[in-house]
């Protein structure tokens, strides 16, 4: 889920806060006041954002079965709205040999120095 940061930075469908502007509306829950961005807020940052696919380490010395190109040291962009999704599309292409499929929100690039591989729709 993304950070209220991040967050911050599209409209709220709930309740249409403009970017970089806190969410104003309370819940139905009768709070006066809201410190957090509304989980529609929240989500619609990660539907865009898409997930970032990374290959085990083994991938530095063995081919990889599916794709020659296999680099452990970089990762996969996968635009999809879902990890379902995502994840579909990352069996379709390389079976179940890769790592670890991780949401835009939680992915930190600084550990795949040879960056972005590959964009899949």
């Amino acid at each position: 889920m993304a950070t209220t940061a991040q967050a911050q930075t599209v409209p709220c469908p709930t309740c249409q806060a403009k970017p970089n502007h806190p969410c104003t509306q309370p819940t139905n829950t009768g709070r006066s006041a809201v410190g957090w961005v509304h989980h529609a807020r929240a989500t619609s940052v990660d539907r865009q954002a898409g997930y970032f696919l990374t290959f085990g380490i083994q991938y530095n010395t063995e081919p990889h079965p599916t794709w020659p190109e296999c680099n452990p040291k970089g990762w996969i962009r996968i635009n999809a709205p879902t990890y379902e999704e995502a994840r579909n599309i990352a069996i379709e292409w390389f079976g179940l040999d890769w790592s670890m499929l991780t949401p835009s929100v939680h992915f930190n690039p600084k550990f795949f120095p040879a960056g972005e591989l590959m964009v899949l729709p």
